[in-house]
């Protein structure tokens, strides 16, 4: 009898995290090479209200309804989008 063995290198493929701006009805994959949120938004006509780009002005705070961000706190449930990117699939107020 002849006994083949394999072993899986690298686990399962990674999948990009699915974007929901609830409001605007757009639900989209994230894509890497973009900075933050905030250019997935603009990119899919997601309105904002950002000015600054860079967390001043505070016009993309945005509430999140479902999962986590990364590279800025969240503050009462809500995340500056110029500043941020999803930690896994994420639902947004937008």
């Amino acid at each position: 009898a002849v006994h083949l063995a394999s072993e899986a290198f690298g686990g399962a493929p990674a999948h990009e995290p699915r974007v929901e701006f609830r409001r605007s009805g757009v639900s989209v994959a994230w894509d890497a090479s973009l900075p933050s949120l905030l250019d997935l938004a603009d990119r899919h006509g997601v309105p904002s209200g950002a000015a600054c780009r860079v967390g001043s002005c505070q016009g993309c705070r945005t509430a999140v309804l479902a999962g986590e961000v990364e590279g800025g706190e969240v503050h009462g449930g809500s995340a500056l989008l110029c500043c941020t990117t999803p930690r896994g699939d994420l639902v947004l107020d937008a």
